[in-house]
């Protein structure tokens, strides 16, 4: 009778409240990851068994030690080995015949060395957990730590100290940050729940690891330090399900660069790179984009005091100059800063020395600093204000304290988040009075305004984009002629330009004569995506010498005829894909000059039409729409329709859908019109 294969468990419940942990690797050697990985689980107060286990070992800190996991006594479920990489497979075999249920791997020479040896050393690990139901974190990962089961489990330097509970969740492809994101956290107040070290995700990884957390009564924030994802439609859904149980997202992309994009088909590939795909995924997501460490810890802090806040930020400031100044990041970071309410206006008409109030408010404008209280109340409860920001700077005698009071007061009135920023700090009794408040305090002007960002990251919005229809796809794979991309995005909705297509030079000419000159003709070849390079393209043919001497400059044996279609702009729209972000549309300003103008805007795929349409009117493309030098209101509605019939294209298509270019749409007083396009597609997979 053949055994069952053991199932794989996605139960990650063991891993993060063990009953027991062991260590595999530790010695006397005190300076051995092994053994500080076993020395930081005793010194983080881990009130389970735990267990070293090394050769010769004898005992480490009153501790037996064993030569073996089968040695040990009882149930072991996470087990930390600290092995070579070439002992490390049997080492986790022999785990798995221990009833383990997880070991965290240490060691790096894994697939992350791209050569024969370390991908067969994975397949090795893949294997054992397929057929033993074993789960594996890492390999190349430094450990995890929970505070709620008191367990620091790893040799960072942040796994050395004893870590009160808090309520943030960190998920980092690095493990060495994890030390200088502790200590960038504490100042502000923040604390952590849990911490994973994810390394080369040979197993699980950060959407598994995200997935608990959101059902984690610990945890408020799940902070991502992402190198890459592996899944953008998994990452949508879990960033969504994760919003709608009343928790934060926050995220920081590294290793945005480009340069693996260029060699890409489509033009929509190349344009939309890695960290416009990413930073799309986000904001349909509902997830907060950080850009700087600093930023990513301050963010994932004030979501953890505050969540997600309805309105605008509100700023009360010292200095003039520094209104402005806040005004102008909070710009860059796209936070608004509304425009008080007619009754708050009149609470601050009463203590004016001058006209000039607005938001930023300057405290120059009122009566004295004893003014600070009621005003800064009447701006945190102004209904478009759903945080005060608080900015001052150190004074002489009483002035801070007055300052701090107003603050605490603010936000106990108002309900809502209070932050204080003071660049250059304060002195340290002044400083402890903010700190005994809780509230969060920022020396760095930047690094506060990015936290507040983070705060204000619009919802999720969910789409319903229907049954996508069946599509009369061929089941090879590349790109397409011209004429077959045009007419089967014209199918789906897409409004090209009519063509016609032609055999020889006079049939051509019938076409011409039949569509009315001036005309298009462009020579067809397979394995041509960008035609106009390679003399392919002729244009403003309007007598049929000219076009018999094209078509002979051309030398192919078919042609497609267009008629010539003039307007005030060219646009270029698309669909790019890649299997870490999944499917995007752009749009951008068009024709010959696309790449060097390099001015696109992208969408995580689905988007509705109003969050389609919100940030196409605010890029370059959208304001060019809007120019009162033309009227481009009916190119700008049919180039939207355009997009979602794109969009309806690729839900179809799936992933058989590799790219789509459409460049140039000539957008004019007319309409919008798609003259060119290139649709690349995957082989259909084998039966």
């Amino acid at each position: 009778m053949n055994n069952p294969k053991p199932e794989v468990s996605s139960d990650l419940n063991k891993l993060f409240f063990p009953s027991a942990v062991a260590v595999i690797g530790v010695s006397k050697d005190p300076s051995k990851l092994g053994t500080r990985t076993f020395l930081n689980v005793l010194n983080g107060g881990y009130p389970g068994p735990a267990y070293p286990i090394g050769r010769d070992l004898g005992e480490i800190a009153g501790v037996r030690g064993y030569d073996s996991i089968g040695e040990v006594p009882g149930k072991v479920d996470v087990v930390y080995m600290s092995l070579p990489a070439d002992r490390t497979p049997q080492g986790v075999r022999d785990c798995a015949a221990a009833g383990v249920s997880f070991v965290i791997i240490g060691a790096s020479g894994f697939a992350e060395l791209n050569t024969p040896e370390g991908i067969a050393r994975q397949q090795e690990l893949d294997d054992i957990v397929r057929t033993t139901g074993i789960r594996i974190i890492g390999p190349n990962c430094n450990g995890i730590y929970s505070t709620p089961a008191h367990l620091a489990l790893g040799f960072n330097t942040g796994h050395s100290r004893r870590l009160r509970r808090g309520n943030i969740a960190i998920l980092s492809h690095s493990g060495a940050l994890f030390d200088p994101m502790l200590q960038l956290m504490e100042p502000l107040g923040g604390a952590l729940s849990m911490f994973v070290s994810a390394g080369n995700q040979g197993d699980l990884d950060v959407l598994d690891y995200m997935e608990f957390l959101i059902g984690d009564d610990s945890t408020r924030v799940i902070a991502l330090l992402l190198d890459s994802l592996s899944s953008g439609p998994r990452f949508r859904e879990l960033a969504t399900r994760a919003r709608a149980a009343g928790k934060s997202v926050i995220a920081l992309k590294i290793g945005v660069s480009e340069v693996g994009a260029k060699a890409a088909t489509a033009h929509s590939s190349r344009l939309t790179g890695s960290a416009a795909a990413y930073l799309a995924l986000f904001r349909a997501s509902g997830v907060a984009a950080a850009n700087s460490l600093e930023g990513f810890v301050a963010g994932a802090v004030l979501l953890s005091r505050f969540g997600f806040c309805q309105g605008g930020l509100g700023a009360f400031s010292t200095s003039g100059a520094g209104g402005s100044l806040i005004a102008d990041i909070a710009t860059r970071h796209r936070v608004s800063l509304p425009d008080y309410s007619a009754a708050t206006y009149a609470k601050l008409a009463v203590y004016q020395r001058f006209a000039g109030a607005a938001n930023p408010t300057d405290i120059g404008v009122f009566n004295g600093i004893a003014a600070v209280g009621p005003l800064a109340t009447a701006i945190a409860s102004d209904p478009a204000i759903g945080m005060l920001l608080m900015q001052f700077h150190r004074l002489p005698g009483k002035p801070n304290e007055l300052l701090s009071q107003a603050a605490i007061r603010a936000g106990e009135v108002s309900g809502k988040g209070v932050v204080v920023l003071v660049p250059g700090d304060l002195a340290d009794d002044q400083r402890a009075l903010i700190s005994a408040a809780g509230l969060p305090f920022f020396v760095d002007t930047d690094t506060c305004l990015q936290g507040i960002a983070a705060c204000f990251t619009p919802p999720p919005v969910a789409v319903a984009h229907g049954v996508p229809r069946s599509l009369p796809l061929s089941a090879g794979g590349g790109a397409l002629t011209e004429p077959d991309s045009l007419e089967l995005l014209a199918a789906c909705g897409v409004n090209t330009v009519p063509l016609v297509r032609c055999r020889s030079a006079a049939e051509a000419e019938a076409a011409a004569v039949k569509l009315g000159w001036p005309v298009v003709v462009k020579g067809v070849a397979k394995g041509i995506a960008h035609k106009s390079e390679a003399g392919l393209v002729h244009t403003q043919l309007s007598s049929a010498s000219q076009l018999h001497r094209a078509h002979a400059a051309m030398g192919v044996e078919e042609c497609i005829v267009q008629p010539m279609v003039a307007g005030k702009a060219e646009a270029i729209v698309g669909i790019a894909t890649s299997e870490d972000t999944g499917m995007q549309l752009i749009a951008g300003l068009g024709g010959v000059f696309t790449e060097a103008l390099q001015s696109v805007t992208t969408w995580s795929i689905p988007v509705d039409r109003n969050a389609l349409e919100g940030q196409l009117d605010d890029s370059p493309l959208g304001r060019l729409l809007a120019s009162p030098r033309w009227d481009g209101a009916l190119a700008r509605s049919q180039l939207v329709d355009m997009l979602l019939s794109l969009q309806a294209f690729a839900l179809a298509a799936a992933d058989r859908l590799e790219a789509v270019d459409v460049n140039p749409v000539i957008l004019g007083a007319d309409g919008a019109v798609a003259v060119d396009g290139l649709v690349v597609l995957r082989p259909a997979p084998r039966q």
